[in-house]
């Protein structure tokens, strides 16, 4: 059991955080499904950051009985995980935010949590931070039971105008080429939108992500 029956949840999260001034905190409510609640990570406004480093928007699933943490998803990854080979100049070391500050969406019936994460530290400018940078700007498809990446869509590599995803993505029942599919549909705050298959993250009806890699980091 917990300490007290409380979680604090600037503890535990694979990473040093002050526990009076980590900027980290909730923006949208967690999730429950079954003995899983699913807790996101918010941060303040990233346009003007202090530095280019920040504390990491991680996700994490705890037991809803005993607080135990069961599971933590890096959406930053560390080295050896899938993604972490897209932040250049080993960036991923210092880079923060990237957090999850949207309402998530949970499928019951497949036993999936989707994420829309945001962009990383900083929302306007990228250029400490050269690569895609996963799991930035991305809706990622998580077993809820033990937090293990299925899927990942990325709506904008490397961003750099502060697209976030900001509202949780819609489930829904599609038809592609005369066949009946689960479908989730994300947009980010510029209105690009995207339909991916529920089950394994290829584009559905509209493909609209959006490629902007043009800032490099000189040197």
């Amino acid at each position: 059991m917990a300490a007290a029956a409380i979680v604090d949840l600037k503890q535990d999260d694979d990473q040093s955080i002050d526990l009076v001034t980590g900027d980290v905190g909730l923006h949208a409510a967690p999730v429950i499904s079954k003995d899983t609640i699913i807790i996101g990570a918010a941060h303040l406004t990233g346009r003007v950051p202090k530095s280019r480093a920040n504390v990491k928007g991680f996700v994490r699933g705890y037991d809803v009985r005993t607080g135990k943490r069961l599971w933590i998803f890096h959406t930053i990854p560390n080295l050896g995980e899938v993604g972490n080979d897209t932040w250049e100049k080993d960036s991923w070391s210092y880079t923060g935010n990237t957090g999850v500050w949207a309402q998530m969406t949970v499928d019951d019936e497949l036993g999936i949590v989707y994420l829309p994460v945001e962009t990383p530290t900083g929302d306007e400018y990228g250029g400490h931070r050269p690569g895609n940078g996963l799991f930035g700007e991305s809706l990622v498809a998580l077993d809820m039971k033990t937090g293990k990446r299925l899927w990942h869509y990325q709506m904008i590599h490397h961003g750099i105008w502060d697209w976030d995803l900001p509202c949780a993505p819609i489930l829904a029942n599609i038809t592609v080429n005369g066949n009946q599919d689960q479908g989730d549909r994300a947009a980010d705050q510029a209105g690009v939108g995207v339909c991916v298959r529920s089950r394994h993250g290829k584009t559905g009806l509209a493909d609209c992500g959006a490629t902007r890699a043009a800032e490099r980091c000189a040197g």
